[in-house]
Order: structure tokens, then C-alpha cells, then sequence
């Protein structure tokens, strides 16, 4: 049998053969998953030799990966804004780039200065953006909406996962139908937006394995975008924010379209690289 260091490149070189990318760090993080230890634990005893169990466990994984699906579909797991987020085939994987919006939606909680503010995260998908909210802020009240059953059931999971399933709620349907009646002091939503072109250009871990359900935005990407500023005034609250994911190049737009419908301190805002991540606005008092 192999060490844990010759199963590693013995599974490089096949994740290379099939244009993986980061064959190596993908190797080491399932076979760590394989061993259910960290990676930096396995590195330390790389010398050891694996029981043949484990070989043929960690060989399932690459047999998986060479296929390409997502390296967080094998290990159930996405790290998200410091919390370990449970995914599954069927629900959109949390990126990075939503961290941005994570972190801009909870600078507009705090402007609204409100001790108990009712928070919507709207195509919640996992709940990653929901549950960070009401870890980060307790004493808000969380709703979590997606027309996808299976993506309501992984949010309940992460909620429960995290602590906060008791400051949390869930509901079920096509954007504002789940809401119903309802009104928020912020939304926050990372909608479909890739225009369905592109979808078949995309990685072949998106296009192959992801849900188009959370990817397709319709011919321009915009169908969601559109349906969601055309009736947010509905659900927000006088002085209200409303915080949306772009994707590349739609932000501007965006921004356009929520002055066009009356929103008020528009702007765009950008991703760890630099890149326009999202746009957002403020619903306009009453009194004004």
C-alpha cells in the first residue's frame, strides 16, 4: 500500500490529467477528508502508510474529482466568513465573492440602528448569507426564502449546524410569494445572474454539477434582478436597504435600476479583488 505522501502525488498526477485545478491541494484535502483529520495533521505524519480501507476510500474521492465534480460536493463543506457551511449537489456552493456582500449588508445593519432589525435573505440557496447574519447579529430576526425545497432544508441544517435555528426562519417559494405580506428593514440576495448563454461556456464543475436553477438569470442575467426591484418596496421597510449580488459587469446597471425605482444612497461595491461585487440602495423614508 501506499504512504500517505506517494497516494498524494500517485492522485496529482491523475487530477492533472484531467485539467483539474489545484490537483494538489485537492489531493491533500480528501485525503485528509478520507483520514477525517485536518490537512496540516496528515502532513505531519505523511511517512504513514494507508490501511487499505482508507486507499480505497480515498480513491473514490479522486475517482470523483477526475470527473470534476466540486471538491465541496465530496466533502460536504465550504468555509464561509468563518463558519463551516454544509453543501450538497443541488444547492449552489458558497463563493468567496459573497463574503463582500455578506460584509456590506451587515454595514447597512448597523446604519439602520435598530436593536432587533427583520432581515430577509432572499434565494437563500444554502443559508450561508442568513445564518452569518444571525450569528454576527443576534438579536436580529432572520428570514431565509428560496423557491427550492432542498435549499430550505440545507439552510435549516446550517442554521442548526451554526447555533442560531431558534433566531431563524424559513419559507418557501418563488421570491417575494414566500414573503408574502411581509416587510424587512434589509434584504439581501445573490439571485440567478449569469445569462443563460453563458452557461454552457461555464467551468465544467458549474455547468456540469451546479443547480442552473441558482445560475441561470434568464438572456441578460438581469429576469431575477428585475422582479426583485420592481416589488422590494413592497417588502421594505421606510429607510430600508436592499443589498444585491452582481455578477461581472452588471453592477453599474444595477444601480441604475434601483434609482430608477425610487431607492435612494445608491452604490456599487466591490469583491476582495477589486472587482464590482454588488450594488445597493436605500428605500426612502415616509416622511420624506
Amino acid at each position: 500500500m501506499s504512504t500517505r505522501r506517494q497516494a498524494i502525488l500517485e492522485a496529482v498526477a491523475l487530477l492533472r490529467a484531467q485539467n483539474v485545478p489545484s490537483p494538489l491541494y485537492d489531493a491533500r484535502e480528501l485525503l485528509a477528508f478520507a483520514l477525517r483529520t485536518d490537512v496540516m495533521t496528515m502532513r505531519m505524519h505523511s511517512g504513514e502508510v494507508l490501511t487499505p480501507e482508507q486507499q480505497q476510500v480515498f480513491d473514490s474521492y479522486i475517482e470523483q474529482r477526475c470527473k470534476r465534480m466540486p471538491l465541496q460536493y465530496i466533502t460536504g463543506r465550504q468555509a464561509f466568513m468563518g463558519l463551516d457551511i454544509s453543501v450538497r449537489p443541488g444547492v449552489l456552493i458558497p463563493r468567496q465573492d459573497t463574503e463582500s456582500v455578506c460584509e456590506y449588508a451587515m454595514g447597512c445593519a448597523d446604519k439602520l440602528e435598530i436593536d432587533q432589525p427583520h432581515i430577509l435573505d432572499l434565494c437563500c440557496g444554502s443559508g450561508c448569507i442568513g445564518v452569518v447574519m444571525a450569528v454576527q447579529l443576534p438579536k436580529a430576526r432572520v428570514t431565509c426564502a428560496d423557491i427550492d425545497p432542498s435549499c430550505i432544508e440545507m439552510a435549516k441544517a446550517n442554521a442548526l449546524k451554526c447555533g442560531v435555528s431558534d433566531l431563524m426562519r424559513f419559507a418557501q417559494g418563488d421570491l417575494w410569494e414566500a414573503v408574502q405580506g411581509e416587510t424587512f428593514d434589509l434584504i439581501v440576495s445573490n439571485p440567478p445572474y449569469i445569462p443563460r448563454s453563458q452557461i454552457p461556456h461555464l467551468q465544467k464543475e458549474v455547468r456540469d454539477f451546479e443547480p442552473e436553477l441558482a445560475l441561470n438569470g434568464g438572456s441578460d442575467g438581469f429576469d431575477f434582478y428585475h422582479r426583485i426591484i420592481e416589488q422590494a418596496a413592497q417588502h421594505l421597510a421606510p429607510g430600508g436597504y436592499l443589498v444585491l449580488e452582481a455578477g461581472d459587469g452588471q453592477a453599474d446597471l444595477l444601480c441604475r435600476m434601483l434609482r430608477q425605482a425610487g431607492f435612494q444612497n445608491v452604490e456599487n461595491f466591490p469583491d476582495l479583488s477589486g472587482n464590482l461585487r454588488g450594488c445597493a440602495g436605500q428605500w426612502k423614508n415616509t416622511a420624506e
